[in-house]
């Protein structure tokens, strides 16, 4: 297939499965969700991996959310399942049901998502659940994190592989451009939504990524923001190991729900370490899905 010199190539099979691999193992017969706005992004991913799937004696099964935020919503989450029907993909739409926010829509919104995916996936036996981020949504959540003055943790953006509520989340794509995503839709022939929230100035994502194109337009890429994200993933990584190993030289967690400390051991450790281990028990202790703030943390040491 010829390809215009200004636009880049579609994702093909094999440079999928390259991706897909470094995210295992998967085991023999493996059991996968994948989440499916309906969205150009998310629809690229479930033709892939699709097709991974098939070639690989998988089984496959779209999750789609409507959140009950936009009248139009329900439309769109039938629209999914009509398109999973004529490739063979078994559909559910998950509901975010009950009353919803007033502020922080978008935070909120997300939290709930994760906790019906993750809620489908258990109760269904499927441990990989894949997610369709890419290298645009990697270059914005460093801007949008940097622009809130996150240390390693929040600049190091979202890794490949995180576990959330007993599931594996995936994002094989976070190396992949939307432009490239986008070539593989035109050559499958498929169709997408176009999600109106996408351009919308009130979110801050959205402000985030008009700002993108303009630092594009002076030399800053995309693909050069996300490698940098991944270069905090990896001292992040590296940082985490540390605080593990310094964890179990100076404290121990009880099945009743406490940690203990040995300050003689704690207190020889450097700052940045041993804030992490503090954070991490906290975490451990009081069951948060997110670590406590910073300066909160900062008082308790």
């Amino acid at each position: 297939m010829q390809v215009a010199a200004d636009r880049p190539p579609p994702l093909s099979p094999v440079e999928f499965e390259d991706l897909l691999r470094p995210l295992g193992p998967f085991g023999e017969t493996p059991r996968l969700a994948v989440a499916v706005s309906g969205g150009g992004d998310s629809m690229a991913l479930l033709r892939l991996a699709t097709d991974w799937a098939s070639a690989g004696n998988g089984t496959l099964n779209a999750l789609t959310v409507d959140h009950g935020l936009r009248p139009e919503a329900a439309e769109e989450a039938r629209q999914v399942a009509a398109w999973c029907r004529a490739i063979g993909v078994p559909h559910a739409t998950l509901r975010w049901e009950g009353p919803k926010p007033s502020a922080a829509i978008q935070e909120r919104a997300r939290d709930a998502r994760y906790e019906l995916l993750t809620a489908w996936c258990r109760a269904h036996a499927a441990p990989h659940l894949l997610l369709a981020h890419q290298q645009d949504d990697q270059a914005e959540t460093f801007l949008y994190r940097m622009s809130r003055g996150s240390g390693i943790d929040g600049l190091s953006a979202m890794p490949a592989v995180t576990v959330r509520d007993g599931v594996r989340l995936l994002r094989p794509l976070l190396t992949v451009s939307r432009a490239r995503l986008e070539a593989t839709l035109s050559a499958l022939g498929q169709a997408h939504i176009d999600d109106p929230s996408n351009s919308d100035s009130r979110y801050a994502r959205v402000r985030l990524r008009r700002a993108l194109s303009g630092l594009e337009r002076g030399g800053l890429s995309r693909a050069a923001i996300a490698e940098t994200a991944a270069m905090f993933g990896r001292l992040r990584a590296e940082a985490d190991r540390q605080a593990a190993a310094a964890a179990a030289r100076c404290a121990a967690l009880y099945p009743e729900g406490y940690a203990e400390i040995d300050l003689s051991v704690f207190c020889e450790l450097s700052a940045d370490i041993a804030r992490r281990v503090l954070s991490g028990l906290i975490e451990a202790v009081g069951g948060a899905s997110h670590p406590p703030r910073r300066d909160r943390l900062e008082r308790v040491l």
